[in-house]
């Protein structure tokens, strides 16, 4: 049996024995005795009834709980604030618990559930990034490098690197064989005559003597073009021959543009000019390529970013020649925010009791001390009783009045 049934049985007892013992009250000690006894009880029990329903309840109008809801809340906002957490407790545990090697030692140990939240954070990131405005941005500092940047001087010493490169003639080898290859390959008999015959079509149009010359060119066309042909192929054959005059020429031409290329002014300008106009148009047709590229690995780079700004962190923090001056940077970062904290914290009671009404809050109030509650009244219907039975033997015995 629970303590309600026990204190509503027992007051229901008193009640009973008193109406019972009413009518032998006057006959002696026992009647009179066992009535007062009950009536005290039930005296007792009555008013330990509405009391603890008065606070939980509304008997009479009463309903204490329910009706000081705002001063209650206003308690417990001041027990949180001003008793459990106060700044000056909030400040003493950040001093003694904020360090950066447990920073650090909590970061690795969820490195796991942090990389993702950073992954997260990077993307929105980048999602607010406006890529029409990043490409203009990178279209017009790509330009700016492109102008500034002295190709003429990038050229000079790729050709001066080359002439010095150690394996230079084993290269120069492997292109004269290449350059033969494309001689002997693209001037065929076909292609030579196809080429003759155009040229001698716009030299009878215009030259000087065509006349003369056009007997001659048209008998031996065949002949003439088999020399040039054959001339072609000499030609091929010397540029593989490391000491023919072909191989010397072409050693001195780029001598001769390779220093040109260093002193004159004039040209270096004209390259530079040629090629950054060169390099800036292709960089302006290239958006399409960059906004797919930007697509393709924005994955790539929220995950590098996260990880760059998680080592980042996890470096600073287990820095040990950093570690006071860490230690004072988080307590001196976290301190501002102390008031703040402590102002939600002590808030949070409110909020937290925000959606309970008064009537709600004495129900749940009665509810956690019901056990408490009977006990009061099953105290108060007894101590009553024995205190009407004691009141009543002084007065039998003369002790009183």
């Amino acid at each position: 049996m629970d303590r309600k049934k026990k204190a509503d049985g027992l007051l229901a007892g008193t009640v009973l024995i008193c109406l019972l013992a009413a009518p032998f009250k006057e006959t002696g000690l026992l009647g009179g005795g066992l009535f007062h006894m009950a009536f005290a009880a039930s005296v007792g029990g009555i008013a330990d009834l509405f009391a603890v329903s008065s606070l939980f309840g509304k008997p009479l109008g009463t309903d204490i709980i329910a009706k000081r809801r705002d001063q209650i809340v206003d308690m417990a906002r001041d027990m949180v604030g001003k008793e459990l957490f106060t700044e000056e407790l909030l400040e003493d545990f950040l001093e003694k618990n904020l360090r950066a090697e447990r920073i650090l030692a909590q970061i690795e140990k969820q490195e796991e559930l942090l990389l993702p939240l950073l992954e997260s954070a990077c993307r929105c990131g980048i999602l607010a990034v406006d890529k029409g405005k990043l490409w203009k941005l990178l279209l017009r500092e790509g330009k700016s490098v492109i102008q500034k940047e002295n190709w003429a001087g990038r050229i000079a010493f790729a050709l001066y690197t080359l002439k010095n490169y150690e394996g230079k003639q084993v290269l120069a080898q492997v292109l004269a064989k290449e350059v033969k290859g494309f001689l002997q390959n693209r001037f065929t008999q076909t292609e030579v005559r196809r080429l003759y015959q155009s040229a001698w079509a716009k030299y009878r149009d215009r030259g000087w003597f065509r006349g003369l010359m056009e007997s001659f060119v048209e008998r031996e066309e065949t002949e003439n073009i088999r020399l040039i042909q054959e001339q072609v192929w000499n030609l091929a054959d010397s540029i593989v021959d490391p000491g023919s005059e072909v191989r010397c020429a072409l050693g001195k031409s780029y001598d001769s543009f390779l220093k040109r290329l260093t002193e004159d002014k004039k040209l270096q300008e004209e390259i530079n000019t040629w090629v950054s106009a060169n390099l800036a148009s292709l960089l302006e047709n290239r958006k399409d390529f960059f906004e797919n590229l930007w697509d393709s690995h924005q994955e790539n780079v929220e995950k590098f970013l996260a990880g760059k700004i998680l080592g980042l962190v996890k470096n600073e923090l287990g820095n040990p020649e950093k570690k006071e001056r860490n230690d004072k940077f988080l307590l001196k970062q976290c301190r501002r925010h102390v008031g703040w904290l402590h102002e939600k914290i002590a808030g949070g009671v409110t909020k937290a009791l925000s959606p309970y009404d008064g009537r709600k809050m004495a129900s749940m109030a009665k509810n956690s001390v019901e056990n408490e509650v009977q006990a009061i009244r099953i105290n108060g219907t007894i101590i009553g009783g024995m205190a009407g039975l004691l009141f009543y033997l002084a007065v039998w015995s003369g002790g009183l009045f």
